[in-house]
């Protein structure tokens, strides 16, 4: 915890010394691959034209169960570029917390947001891993950044686990698509911006890391605010923390 915390401290000095905002993404397993929803759920590359096409095709069946969006942007605006959000940013944001594949990959601006996902779902005896995001990086033809936040409220969730997210683009004969992002940040540019770390943490620690991230009022219910995860907060009070008692006497 304390090797963590001074890495952190040191990623934040830097920071502010290259005036950018680092990112944290907790995975339960190390050897788990950067990728997104999109990409884990489908090996066809979609441009991001057409990614929009399937927002607006979705967009009814949403309305029609009771979910109110003003009318979507139907077509790419001409002077987009990777370092502007993507058309109907708002609804991609919307259905991905619900669950449609998306191409924007999940990041937090709290390192221990990030801890908390990597320690939730740990296995003892493997490493959980932080991936550190700092900046905007452009590899060749691949551009890849930060997306500005909406002002507007997406869901409650997006603010109470700071999120941001990332995402990649590369134009393909004049067409911009969606790429994978893993190789993009994992190299290290010239000004020593847009590239990732990887903090490896062994699985043992998972009681003790969620012990302080719950002393620190990080959990399942102060991310997501559901009855569900109420029942996740309260069955580490009540059972996990009642087992060290039982363990310490």
């Amino acid at each position: 915890w304390d090797a963590f915390e001074d890495k952190i401290v040191g990623l934040t000095g830097t920071a502010k010394a290259t005036n950018s905002v680092p990112l944290f993404r907790g995975q339960t397993n190390a050897h788990w691959p950067l990728k997104t929803t999109l990409e884990r759920y489908s090996t066809t590359r979609y441009s991001v034209r057409r990614y929009n096409d399937s927002l607006l095709r979705i967009q009814p069946s949403l309305a029609s169960s009771g979910s109110q969006w003003q009318e979507l942007e139907a077509d790419l605006p001409e002077n987009f570029t990777p370092h502007h959000p993507p058309p109907n940013y708002a609804f991609m944001c919307h259905v991905r917390e619900r669950g449609f594949p998306s191409p924007l990959l999940d990041w937090s601006e709290s390192p221990y947001i990030a801890l908390y996902f990597a320690y939730r779902h740990a296995v003892l005896e493997g490493e959980v891993v932080i991936h550190v995001c700092q900046g905007e990086t452009h590899d060749g033809d691949t551009n890849i950044g930060s997306t500005p936040e909406p002002l507007l409220t997406v869901h409650g969730g997006h603010f109470m686990r700071q999120c941001r997210y990332t995402l990649a683009v590369k134009k393909i004969n004049s067409e911009w698509f969606y790429c994978p992002q893993e190789a993009a940040l994992a190299r290290k540019s010239d000004s020593n911006r847009g590239y990732t770390l990887r903090i490896t943490m062994p699985g043992y620690l998972k009681f003790d890391v969620m012990k302080r991230l719950h002393n620190l009022d990080i959990n399942a219910y102060s991310l997501y605010g559901t009855e569900q995860s109420l029942m996740e907060k309260l069955a580490f009070t009540e059972i996990q923390l009642y087992n060290e008692a039982m363990m310490n006497t």
